[in-house]
């Protein structure tokens, strides 16, 4: 065990521009996930000129992959609770 004092390594603005990260970060995956969701409807499915049916079929796929991720990672996250 370590006797000297623990000094703390995170400044201010260090806080600050994580707090700015993990928002700018949120945002984007908000704005992603509706995306994914608009797709996913067949919202943009009716132009078969630009292959639509892919985009639909895409983001569809997109969203399984994105669940099954999250759905990894609270798991491990449970599992480390333990």
């Amino acid at each position: 065990m370590s006797t000297k004092p623990r000094t703390d390594d995170t400044t201010a603005p260090a806080r600050f521009t994580r707090v700015i990260l993990t928002t700018v970060k949120a945002v984007v995956c908000t704005v992603l996930c509706i995306v994914a969701y608009c797709v996913s409807q067949g919202m943009l499915g009716g132009y078969p000129q630009f292959h639509s049916y892919l985009l639909t079929t895409s983001g569809m796929v997109a969203l399984c992959i994105t669940a099954g991720v999250a759905w990894v990672v609270d798991e491990r996250r449970h599992r480390g609770d333990d």
